[in-house]
């Protein structure tokens, strides 16, 4: 039980490293539309370090960043609901 609870752990934090690095790589971004709102909620990102908070900014980056299409949107949409999925 320790082991596998010092696996999740693990996994947590590297999720919340991972979410800081998207948010980095989402300040890079044009702002188009709506995504303007997106980049700020990223901004503020980059400042989280609580799984909790990391939960709770994902939907409002993810929300306001509707309007962003192409192959890289995909891809942070992607890795974000990834992220998501590993802090629930």
């Amino acid at each position: 039980m320790a082991r596998q609870f010092k696996h999740d752990c693990e996994k947590i934090r590297e999720a919340v490293m991972d979410f800081n690095d998207v948010c980095c790589d989402i300040l890079s971004q044009k702002p188009v539309g709506l995504m303007s709102y997106a980049i700020a909620y990223a901004e503020a990102g980059t400042r989280i370090s609580d799984p909790i908070e990391v939960r709770m900014q994902i939907p409002y980056i993810l929300s306001n960043a509707v309007g962003w299409k192409g192959e890289e949107a995909r891809s942070f949409k992607t890795e974000l609901k990834r992220i998501l999925e590993v802090v629930k």
